[in-house]
């Protein structure tokens, strides 16, 4: 029997289950997506009592927040999270109107040029630090803090960037806007957008991309509807980071 998968990241979880059967044992692996993995197997008398047990435990997981997940999302969930560290996210994004270098005041553009790049703000979701950055496809550099006003942001002292977190934040955003092409339809002669659905379209359609990508909570039940609508008024076109 092949493995089932299931990924609970609601609130501040970052957690993976999966099951399956070998004969008449059930193997199970259990933990924090991008840490530390517990193992178990289970004996039962028959077949039919092992995948019992599975289906009773899935039905468990999924009351508890779980949902059924592939094994190449979880993959992509653990290369992201042993990049990034495992309760970081982005929290704010910005498309950059002009070359950076190392300026500490830029100003924000509607329309994304790949050669200017994306300001990013990183939030630690647990103690609230914040960590700031300028990426395009060549380079990164990281601030010690960032304050935006308007159409523009003044930027605090260089720091020199770890270049495997710059390498999770370029994961994470291929891994965001694959989910909200999936999940707004904006795909290939499919000209919809999230920005021109309105009203209770437009927030069932933001709850959804905020569900799968874990930037909700029960406080703010979307803290990060700005990230969501500046990837979606890409329409189909990738950030090229």
């Amino acid at each position: 029997m092949s493995w089932r998968y299931f990924k609970n990241q609601t609130d501040n979880s970052n957690k993976f289950w999966k099951a399956r059967r070998v004969g008449t044992d059930v193997e199970k692996e259990w933990g924090r997506i991008g840490g530390n993995i517990s193992t178990q197997t289970k004996n039962f008398r028959s077949e039919n009592e092992a995948d019992r047990y599975i289906e009773n435990e899935a039905r468990k997981k999924i009351n508890k927040g779980y949902e059924e997940t592939t094994s190449e999302d979880l993959d992509d969930e653990v290369e992201v999270a042993q990049a990034l560290g495992t309760r970081w996210k982005i929290d704010r994004i910005e498309f950059i109107g002009e070359e950076w270098g190392k300026k500490k005041k830029l100003s924000f553009s509607d329309n994304y040029n790949p050669q200017y790049g994306v300001y990013v703000e990183m939030l630690q979701s647990w103690t609230m630090e914040k960590r700031y950055f300028l990426v395009n496809k060549a380079d990164a550099v990281e601030y010690r803090d960032g304050s935006i006003t308007g159409n523009k942001v003044s930027l605090t002292s260089v720091r020199s960037p770890d270049y495997n977190f710059v390498e999770g934040i370029r994961l994470a955003i291929r891994k965001m806007q694959g989910v909200i092409i999936e999940v707004v339809g904006i795909a290939a002669g499919n000209a919809s957008r999230l920005l021109d659905i309105d009203g209770s379209a437009k927030a069932k359609t933001v709850m959804e991309v905020s569900r799968k990508l874990d930037i909700s909570s029960p406080s703010l039940p979307c803290p990060n509807t700005q990230v969501v609508s500046k990837f979606a008024s890409l329409g189909s076109r990738m950030l090229e980071i």
